[in-house]
């Protein structure tokens, strides 16, 4: 198990290993921020988004995807979203992470727009569909369903 944060803006990572009960502070996130999502996708975890404190003192988001590859501890950018933002549901789904909603910091408007990250291709697609409402805070699940399929 895997955790980013602290009280607030962070740059803070740590792993918990539940075979030994311990706690283990890992390489720091390359830009400390909050608000931001924390995805496993094959043997990797992703950390999307989210917003920091720019050098003015400002509350800006950010669009970028960092990759930790745990046998390493290291993390690399390795994409950016079409538009920034914090707050917003994040879930994969096989090698896809969707994005729904959330805040934008820069335009100070909660966002309806849908964004999907293939992780094989690195490509991001802005979804023509969006959320029926500007919506923060969201969460997002993804199940299997009896048939196999998934939803």
């Amino acid at each position: 198990m895997y955790l980013s944060g602290n009280k607030m803006i962070s740059s803070r990572v740590e792993s918990y290993n539940p075979f030994e009960d311990k706690w283990e502070i890992k390489q720091p996130i390359l830009t400390p921020r909050f608000f931001a999502h924390l995805v496993a996708i094959s043997g990797s975890l992703l950390l999307i988004g989210g917003a920091t404190v720019n050098q003015e003192g400002s509350i800006t988001c950010m669009d970028s995807i960092e990759r930790y590859t745990p046998s390493s501890d290291n993390w690399t950018v390795i994409s950016h979203m079409h538009t920034p933002r914090a707050e917003f549901g994040c879930a994969a789904l096989g090698s896809k992470i969707y994005i729904a909603g959330g805040y934008n910091w820069d335009s100070m408007e909660r966002l309806r727009s849908l964004e999907c990250f293939d992780y094989d291709s690195h490509v991001w697609t802005e979804l023509e569909k969006t959320l029926p409402l500007e919506l923060t805070g969201l969460t997002l699940a993804c199940i299997k369903t009896y048939n196999g399929g998934e939803i």
